[in-house]
């Protein structure tokens, strides 16, 4: 589990995507440390956003008391709401690999060529 407890985006800078691609970066980040729960306290007037926008469910108050006993650095703030979002599973490219595949069709294709230059007998 992982949370984000203060999020704020300058009122000359909202709505320009700076938050979504944050937000998107944290989501692959936490992916990638096999994370699989992001939470955040949401204030009552911010929830709507959270929820429609980023994809995020009030957590239920006995899962709530749940999470504060396994993790007890939750931090809740007076007056906002508890919102979760599962972390979509980590798709990990190695760039190794690709060059091994890589490689591997260049030899295929090489030795394609020397099959059809050679003289028929």
């Amino acid at each position: 589990m992982a949370e984000l407890p203060l999020v704020a985006t300058r009122i000359g800078s909202q709505g320009q995507g700076y938050f979504q691609l944050l937000l998107s970066c944290i989501e692959k980040l936490l992916a990638f440390l096999n994370v699989r729960r992001f939470i955040l306290p949401s204030a009552v007037e911010a929830m709507s956003i959270w929820t429609e926008k980023f994809g995020f469910k009030e957590i239920p108050p006995d899962l709530l008391v749940s999470y504060k006993k396994t993790c007890w650095q939750l931090i809740t703030f007076k007056g906002t709401c508890m919102l979760e979002k599962m972390v979509p599973k980590c798709r990990i490219i190695r760039h190794e690999e690709t060059e091994a595949e890589a490689e591997a069709e260049t030899e295929t294709e090489t030795e394609t060529e020397t099959e059809s230059d050679a003289p028929d007998e």
